[in-house]
């Protein structure tokens, strides 16, 4: 019973954390350098306080179907841990850049090392959670299934936030080679070039 009580007062906390979060960065409270110094540490904090909730889960004693349930339960929290922790600190790493050195976060940048070593950890956490025994086309059918959400995950990804990212930060093909049009037409002002002087 005091397990339940402390899960819900948790909870209740991060619902009214996340309520407050939403109004501040709605309405910038304080202006735009506060709400920007808000966002960068409530996020790293939120991070590293989920990873510290699934390192408690895993220290738990589950009530499951015996040892190696209870190992791969641990297991795959421990992972979820570090997926959460690996986050957070890359969100400090952004923060440092962005609110002690008061300039903008490159691109790559040290942050992104996190953010992108938290993907793979929350993988295999997810993978790692024990369930009971099914049948192969089952286990096959819920990998299709997370395969198909992975991608589509990719690919909105890519059209609302990583494509403009990569575009903005690398400079396009067309800037760093001439075009074929562009070859064309300085083959043809030389010839021309040529013909005058004759």
């Amino acid at each position: 019973m005091t397990g339940q009580l402390t899960f819900r007062a948790a909870a209740t906390l991060a619902a009214l954390a996340a309520v407050a979060f939403a109004i501040w960065m709605t309405f910038e409270i304080g202006g735009t350098a506060t709400t920007t110094a808000v966002d960068d540490v409530a996020q790293g904090a939120a991070a590293l306080a989920a990873g510290v909730a699934c390192l408690a889960a895993a220290h738990r004693e589950p009530a499951g179907l015996g040892r190696a349930w209870s190992q791969a339960l641990r297991r795959a929290w421990r992972l979820l841990a570090a997926s959460a922790i690996v986050w957070g600190l890359g969100e400090g790493a952004w923060s440092y850049v962005e609110l002690v050195q008061h300039r903008p976060v490159p691109f790559p940048s040290t942050a992104d090392v996190g953010y992108l070593a938290a993907v793979p950890l929350m993988l295999a956490a997810v993978l790692a959670f024990p369930t009971l025994p099914v049948r192969m086309a089952a286990r096959l059918r819920t990998l299709l299934d997370a395969l198909i959400i992975a991608a589509s995950l990719l690919a909105v990804s890519w059209v609302t936030v990583l494509g403009p990212m990569w575009n903005a930060a690398a400079p396009s093909a067309s800037a760093r080679r001439p075009s074929a049009t562009s070859r064309v037409n300085r083959a043809a002002s030389s010839s021309s070039r040529s013909t005058t002087t004759r």
